[in-house]
């Protein structure tokens, strides 16, 4: 349920996992986030998961800051369950230099246009 359950995050991708999984009877590709908002000790990793064109950006984001960590804000809703809870990512902004924005931007225009050569 996504109604009165908004989650704002902003701190640094400390972890990542990208990978495909079937959504909506589509592959998608997914990237799962470990997000650091405060010490662990005082529950500030969170994990996230975002889907589609925006873990496709985001892994770019991430090569482009070169092993450096990530900043980055996360606007989602939180989904619980018995083993635990995960921020569903609806929107993610990567709070970069402007050199990491240029690189990673330049490599997701790249993604594009081989994605649409290779439609046609």
């Amino acid at each position: 349920m996504q109604r009165n359950n908004t989650v704002f995050l902003m701190g640094f991708v400390c972890e990542h996992r990208t990978r495909s999984m079937q959504v909506d009877g589509e592959l998608t590709p997914v990237m799962d986030l470990l997000v650091q908002t405060d010490r662990p000790e005082n529950g500030g990793q969170h994990r996230v998961f975002v889907t589609g064109r925006q873990a496709l950006e985001l892994r770019h984001f991430i090569q482009a800051s070169k092993g450096d960590a990530l900043e980055v804000t996360v606007l989602g809703w939180l989904h619980s369950t018995a083993d635990g809870a995960v921020v569903m990512a609806g929107r993610v902004t990567a709070v970069a230099p402007r050199e990491v924005r240029r690189v990673a931007t330049e490599a997701i225009r790249a993604d594009r246009l081989l994605t649409n050569a290779g439609g046609m």
